[in-house]
Order: structure tokens, then C-alpha cells, then sequence
């Protein structure tokens, strides 16, 4: 777990942002590597990439995101990408975990984990559709009875 706001410093970090207006996509991309500075609190990681205030986000739990290769990262804000591109796959690596302890406590909050196999999965769910339709007809099953 994070500790109440911890802050960890990427060095060489490029950032190309990627959009797809009008269906055609639109790249741009910085020109020399920027300083990513990462706040970590308990539940979001407040990026902030600059050579004076290029691009600030602040990623949880609800962000779209994904590692892409070995040492990119991959960031969606409404209609717009980011890609930020670690100097190296050691320094991805870091950040990962540093996001990923961050948004830790998701996995805790989905009802099973990343390594639950596919048919444990299947069975939770069909376990899940039995039950509540049983609670379900239980329910119809009381608004019928007389008083």
C-alpha cells in the first residue's frame, strides 16, 4: 500500500499523444524526453510530465490505461491518448508497480482475482445468475401472496 503521498521521479520519459478526430488519427509528439514526476496517494497516481507543465493527469481506478511492449504506457482521456515512452524497460517497470500499488486495492475490489482460470470464472457466474434468479422468483413469489 501507498504511503499517504509519495513521490517517485522518471528521467528520459517521451510523450506522444494520439487522437482520432474526423477518423483520422493525429500524433504529436514531444520533442526531446521530458521529467515525469508520479505522486502516489492511496487510491490515485498524479502524473505530471514537464519541462514547465507539458501534461499533468491524475490516474485510479476508473482510468483507462495499459502497458504497451516493454517499456510504454499507455493513458485515455476522453477522446485523446497518451503514450509515455520509459528510457528504459527497468524504469517502466518501476512505474508499474509504483501504479499498480496505487491502484492496488482494485483487485480486492473485483470479485476475483487476475488468476482466477477462466472456467472457476464461468462457474462464479453461472453460481451468481442461480442465485439471484432464485431470489428473484422468491420475491415475485412474496408480492403475489395475499396479505
Amino acid at each position: 500500500p501507498c504511503s499517504r503521498m509519495a513521490v517517485s521521479v522518471f528521467r528520459g520519459v517521451r510523450l506522444l499523444s494520439i487522437g482520432d478526430a474526423n477518423g483520422d488519427i493525429q500524433r504529436h509528439s514531444e520533442q526531446q524526453p521530458l521529467r515525469l514526476e508520479v505522486k502516489t496517494s492511496q487510491d490515485a497516481a498524479l502524473l505530471n510530465l514537464s519541462n514547465g507543465d507539458v501534461f499533468k493527469c491524475s490516474v485510479s481506478r476508473e482510468t483507462e490505461c495499459s502497458r504497451v511492449g516493454k517499456q510504454s504506457f499507455i493513458i485515455t482521456l476522453g477522446c485523446n491518448s497518451v503514450l509515455l515512452q520509459f528510457s528504459s524497460p527497468t524504469d517502466f517497470q518501476s512505474f508499474y508497480n509504483v501504479l499498480k500499488n496505487c491502484r492496488g486495492h482494485i483487485g480486492e475490489q473485483s470479485v476475483f482475482s487476475e488468476r482466477t482460470e477462466e472456467s472457476s470464472a464461468v462457474q462464479y457466474f453461472q453460481v451468481t445468475v442461480t442465485h439471484s434468479h432464485t431470489l428473484t422468483h422468491n420475491f415475485v413469489t412474496l408480492e403475489l401472496s395475499p396479505d
